[in-house]
């Protein structure tokens, strides 16, 4: 990726981690081609806002829906997220095959 290139993906990253924000949530959708980093854009937006505000998440019962096209999607963005959902916050997750 070039430097432009990064750059871009922190913008992304902000947008998405704004629309994420407890106080003021709002839906969202991403859309670009194959192999853009969407995945990995949302991943990132998804952690930052667990580390920020899963407790509080947590404690007023709320949770983070991630609707996806496909199910490989569903299941990548599972995996790379294991490791914080059980601890930070609750995720549901939901695409055409479930």
């Amino acid at each position: 990726m070039s430097g432009a290139d990064d750059l871009h993906d922190v913008a992304a990253d902000e947008t998405i981690i704004g629309c994420l924000d407890i106080a003021k949530p709002r839906s969202f959708f991403v859309y670009a081609g194959a192999g853009s980093g969407k995945t990995r854009s949302l991943v990132e937006a998804i952690r930052t806002v667990c580390e920020r505000q899963g407790r509080d998440l947590s404690l007023s019962g709320q949770k983070i829906g991630v609707i996806t096209y496909t199910n490989a999607a569903c299941d990548e963005i599972k995996q790379r997220l294991s490791s914080i959902r059980a601890s930070k916050c609750r995720l549901s997750m939901l695409s055409p095959g479930l």
